[in-house]
Protein backbone atom coordinates (compact mmCIF):
# COMPACT_ATOMS: atom_id res chain seq x y z
CA UNK A 1 0.00 0.00 0.00
CA UNK A 2 2.92 2.26 0.91
CA UNK A 3 4.28 1.54 -2.83
CA UNK A 4 1.51 2.29 -4.38
CA UNK A 5 0.48 5.49 -2.28
CA UNK A 6 4.44 6.71 -3.57
CA UNK A 7 3.36 5.68 -6.84
CA UNK A 8 0.50 7.57 -7.16
CA UNK A 9 2.45 10.91 -4.90
CA UNK A 10 5.56 10.68 -7.81
CA UNK A 11 2.71 10.32 -10.80
CA UNK A 12 1.07 13.18 -9.44
CA UNK A 13 3.93 15.66 -8.95
CA UNK A 14 5.03 14.61 -12.48
CA UNK A 15 1.93 15.04 -14.03
CA UNK A 16 2.00 18.51 -12.47
CA UNK A 17 4.91 19.50 -13.47
CA UNK A 18 4.10 18.98 -17.41
CA UNK A 19 1.05 20.44 -16.72
CA UNK A 20 2.78 23.48 -15.62
CA UNK A 21 5.65 23.47 -17.79
CA UNK A 22 2.68 23.38 -20.89
CA UNK A 23 1.10 26.09 -19.33
CA UNK A 24 4.60 28.23 -19.03
CA UNK A 25 4.87 27.46 -23.10
CA UNK A 26 1.43 28.19 -24.23
CA UNK A 27 1.97 31.88 -22.21
CA UNK A 28 4.14 33.00 -24.97
CA UNK A 29 5.29 36.70 -24.42
CA UNK A 30 4.19 39.09 -27.16
CA UNK A 31 6.94 40.43 -29.31
CA UNK A 32 7.49 44.31 -29.09
CA UNK A 33 6.75 45.76 -32.38
CA UNK A 34 7.64 49.45 -31.51
CA UNK A 35 10.28 51.11 -34.18
CA UNK A 36 10.23 52.35 -37.56
CA UNK A 37 9.24 49.86 -40.49
CA UNK A 38 9.09 50.25 -43.92
CA UNK A 39 8.66 49.10 -47.29
CA UNK A 40 7.56 49.70 -51.14
CA UNK A 41 4.69 49.62 -53.10
CA UNK A 42 3.50 50.36 -57.07
CA UNK A 43 0.97 52.70 -57.53
CA UNK A 44 -0.42 53.75 -60.73
CA UNK A 45 3.45 52.83 -62.12
CA UNK A 46 4.48 54.96 -59.13
CA UNK A 47 7.01 53.73 -56.07
CA UNK A 48 5.31 54.72 -53.40
CA UNK A 49 7.75 54.39 -49.83
CA UNK A 50 5.82 53.61 -46.77
CA UNK A 51 6.82 54.63 -43.58
CA UNK A 52 5.03 53.25 -39.92
CA UNK A 53 6.33 54.46 -36.79
CA UNK A 54 5.06 52.28 -33.59
CA UNK A 55 5.29 51.91 -30.10
CA UNK A 56 3.93 49.71 -27.86
CA UNK A 57 3.16 48.69 -24.43
CA UNK A 58 2.99 45.05 -24.21
CA UNK A 59 -0.38 44.47 -25.43
CA UNK A 60 -1.45 48.05 -27.19
CA UNK A 61 0.32 49.53 -30.52
CA UNK A 62 -0.01 53.17 -31.28
CA UNK A 63 2.11 54.81 -34.02
CA UNK A 64 1.61 56.52 -37.38
CA UNK A 65 1.78 55.65 -41.37
CA UNK A 66 2.91 57.70 -43.91
CA UNK A 67 2.83 57.13 -47.49
CA UNK A 68 1.48 58.74 -50.79
CA UNK A 69 -0.66 60.36 -47.73
CA UNK A 70 -0.86 61.09 -44.50
CA UNK A 71 0.20 60.84 -41.77
CA UNK A 72 -2.74 58.90 -40.13
CA UNK A 73 -2.87 57.80 -36.78
CA UNK A 74 -3.59 54.07 -36.50
CA UNK A 75 -6.40 52.71 -35.02
CA UNK A 76 -7.50 49.25 -32.85
CA UNK A 77 -3.41 48.86 -32.96
CA UNK A 78 -2.69 45.36 -30.62
CA UNK A 79 -0.45 42.59 -30.38
CA UNK A 80 -1.19 38.84 -30.18
CA UNK A 81 1.64 36.91 -29.20
CA UNK A 82 3.52 37.16 -32.89
CA UNK A 83 1.06 38.90 -34.56
CA UNK A 84 0.84 42.49 -35.35
CA UNK A 85 -3.13 44.07 -35.93
CA UNK A 86 -3.72 47.48 -36.69
CA UNK A 87 -5.69 50.04 -39.04
CA UNK A 88 -6.57 53.57 -40.05
CA UNK A 89 -9.45 55.11 -42.57
CA UNK A 90 -8.50 57.33 -45.43
CA UNK A 91 -11.37 59.75 -46.86
CA UNK A 92 -10.94 59.52 -50.43
CA UNK A 93 -12.74 61.44 -53.50
CA UNK A 94 -15.63 61.47 -51.24
CA UNK A 95 -15.33 57.99 -49.65
CA UNK A 96 -13.93 56.51 -46.95
CA UNK A 97 -11.66 53.34 -47.05
CA UNK A 98 -11.14 51.17 -44.49
CA UNK A 99 -7.51 49.51 -44.32
CA UNK A 100 -6.30 47.14 -41.98
CA UNK A 101 -2.78 45.53 -41.78
CA UNK A 102 -2.07 41.95 -39.75
CA UNK A 103 1.34 40.25 -40.00
CA UNK A 104 3.37 38.00 -37.99
CA UNK A 105 6.44 39.47 -36.74
CA UNK A 106 9.92 37.39 -36.59
CA UNK A 107 12.81 39.53 -35.79
CA UNK A 108 13.00 42.85 -37.80
CA UNK A 109 10.08 41.49 -40.49
CA UNK A 110 6.53 41.54 -41.28
CA UNK A 111 4.76 39.01 -43.28
CA UNK A 112 1.13 39.55 -43.52
CA UNK A 113 -1.54 40.99 -45.40
CA UNK A 114 -3.07 44.25 -46.18
CA UNK A 115 -7.27 44.27 -46.53
CA UNK A 116 -8.26 47.45 -48.37
CA UNK A 117 -12.74 47.77 -48.06
CA UNK A 118 -14.63 50.39 -49.34
CA UNK A 119 -18.03 50.91 -51.26
CA UNK A 120 -16.89 48.67 -54.31
CA UNK A 121 -15.69 45.89 -51.86
CA UNK A 122 -12.81 44.29 -50.22
CA UNK A 123 -9.37 43.32 -51.65
CA UNK A 124 -6.24 42.01 -50.11
CA UNK A 125 -2.98 42.47 -51.00
CA UNK A 126 0.59 40.83 -49.63
CA UNK A 127 1.98 42.67 -47.54
CA UNK A 128 6.27 42.56 -45.83
CA UNK A 129 8.35 45.22 -44.41
CA UNK A 130 11.15 45.90 -43.18
CA UNK A 131 12.62 47.62 -39.16
CA UNK A 132 15.39 49.48 -39.59
CA UNK A 133 17.02 52.70 -37.77
CA UNK A 134 18.04 55.77 -40.04
CA UNK A 135 19.33 59.16 -38.42
CA UNK A 136 15.90 60.82 -38.66
CA UNK A 137 14.18 58.48 -36.45
CA UNK A 138 16.00 59.49 -33.73
CA UNK A 139 15.48 62.59 -33.46
CA UNK A 140 14.09 64.21 -30.86
CA UNK A 141 15.06 64.75 -26.68
CA UNK A 142 15.45 61.49 -24.58
CA UNK A 143 15.62 61.50 -20.87
CA UNK A 144 18.20 58.73 -20.25
CA UNK A 145 18.15 56.58 -16.87
CA UNK A 146 21.69 55.31 -15.42
CA UNK A 147 21.78 53.06 -12.48
CA UNK A 148 25.38 53.37 -10.95
CA UNK A 149 27.45 50.95 -8.70
CA UNK A 150 26.40 52.56 -5.32
CA UNK A 151 22.86 52.63 -6.57
CA UNK A 152 22.33 56.24 -6.88
CA UNK A 153 20.74 57.18 -10.75
CA UNK A 154 21.85 59.84 -13.09
CA UNK A 155 19.23 60.84 -15.19
CA UNK A 156 21.03 63.01 -18.21
CA UNK A 157 19.51 64.75 -21.28
CA UNK A 158 20.24 63.69 -25.00
CA UNK A 159 18.79 66.39 -27.21
CA UNK A 160 19.74 65.02 -31.50
CA UNK A 161 18.48 67.08 -33.89
CA UNK A 162 19.23 66.73 -37.98
CA UNK A 163 22.63 68.38 -39.60
CA UNK A 164 22.49 70.95 -42.07
CA UNK A 165 22.64 68.10 -44.56
CA UNK A 166 19.48 66.08 -42.99
CA UNK A 167 22.35 63.15 -42.96
CA UNK A 168 24.06 63.43 -40.25
CA UNK A 169 23.49 64.09 -36.31
CA UNK A 170 24.51 66.55 -33.97
CA UNK A 171 23.92 66.37 -30.42
CA UNK A 172 23.59 67.85 -26.95
CA UNK A 173 24.28 66.45 -23.49
CA UNK A 174 23.15 67.45 -20.05
CA UNK A 175 23.85 66.01 -16.34
CA UNK A 176 23.72 67.49 -13.35
CA UNK A 177 23.54 71.24 -14.79
CA UNK A 178 26.73 70.10 -16.37
CA UNK A 179 27.31 69.98 -20.80
CA UNK A 180 28.84 67.31 -22.11
CA UNK A 181 30.30 67.52 -25.48
CA UNK A 182 28.93 64.99 -27.89
CA UNK A 183 30.53 63.16 -30.93
CA UNK A 184 31.46 60.14 -32.76
CA UNK A 185 27.37 60.11 -33.30
CA UNK A 186 26.83 57.28 -35.94
CA UNK A 187 23.75 55.32 -36.90
CA UNK A 188 24.48 51.50 -37.73
CA UNK A 189 22.95 48.10 -37.34
CA UNK A 190 20.21 49.40 -35.69
CA UNK A 191 21.81 50.70 -33.33
CA UNK A 192 22.74 54.42 -32.34
CA UNK A 193 26.07 55.32 -31.11
CA UNK A 194 27.74 58.39 -29.82
CA UNK A 195 30.49 59.40 -27.47
CA UNK A 196 30.32 61.93 -24.70
CA UNK A 197 33.36 63.62 -22.61
CA UNK A 198 33.89 66.52 -20.88
CA UNK A 199 34.50 67.82 -17.18
CA UNK A 200 32.02 66.13 -14.51
CA UNK A 201 31.75 65.41 -11.07
CA UNK A 202 35.53 66.95 -10.44
CA UNK A 203 36.78 64.77 -12.72
CA UNK A 204 37.08 63.86 -16.59
CA UNK A 205 34.76 61.90 -18.13
CA UNK A 206 34.90 59.97 -21.16
CA UNK A 207 31.86 57.38 -22.45
CA UNK A 208 31.15 55.42 -25.30
CA UNK A 209 26.87 54.44 -25.92
CA UNK A 210 25.80 51.63 -27.78
CA UNK A 211 21.97 51.73 -27.77
CA UNK A 212 19.16 50.67 -29.54
CA UNK A 213 16.14 53.05 -30.23
CA UNK A 214 12.89 51.59 -30.64
CA UNK A 215 10.39 53.67 -31.23
CA UNK A 216 10.17 56.53 -28.21
CA UNK A 217 12.23 53.54 -26.32
CA UNK A 218 16.24 52.50 -26.02
CA UNK A 219 18.41 50.42 -23.72
CA UNK A 220 21.89 49.77 -24.04
CA UNK A 221 25.33 49.58 -23.01
CA UNK A 222 27.92 52.54 -21.75
CA UNK A 223 31.57 51.70 -21.74
CA UNK A 224 32.87 54.79 -19.58
CA UNK A 225 36.29 56.20 -18.21
CA UNK A 226 36.31 58.51 -15.29
CA UNK A 227 39.45 59.86 -13.94
CA UNK A 228 41.48 55.95 -15.23
CA UNK A 229 38.92 54.34 -13.80
CA UNK A 230 36.64 52.14 -16.35
CA UNK A 231 33.85 49.96 -16.31
CA UNK A 232 30.53 49.63 -18.06
CA UNK A 233 27.02 50.55 -17.37
CA UNK A 234 23.61 49.94 -18.42
CA UNK A 235 21.68 52.52 -19.74
CA UNK A 236 17.38 53.38 -20.68
CA UNK A 237 15.68 56.03 -21.09
CA UNK A 238 12.37 57.21 -23.31
CA UNK A 239 11.84 60.03 -26.01
CA UNK A 240 9.90 63.24 -24.46
CA UNK A 241 7.14 63.17 -27.35
CA UNK A 242 6.02 66.41 -26.31
CA UNK A 243 9.36 67.53 -27.56
CA UNK A 244 9.83 65.83 -30.41
CA UNK A 245 10.03 67.84 -33.50
CA UNK A 246 7.87 66.92 -36.75
CA UNK A 247 10.38 64.63 -39.41
CA UNK A 248 11.32 67.06 -42.44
Amino acid sequence: MKRFAYFCSVTFTIVGLLLASSAKAAEKTAVDPSGTWRWEHDEGGETVKNVLKLNSDGKKVSGTYQGRRGPYEITDGKVDNDKLIFGFNVDYEGQTIEISFVGKIKADKVDGTVTMKSDEGARDYPWTAERGLKAADTVGTWKLSIELPDGNVLMPQLKLSLADDMKELKGEYTSDASEMEVSDIKVKDSKLFFKISGDFGGGTLTANYKVQPRGDKLAGEIEYDFNGQTGELEVTGKRDVKKKPEAK
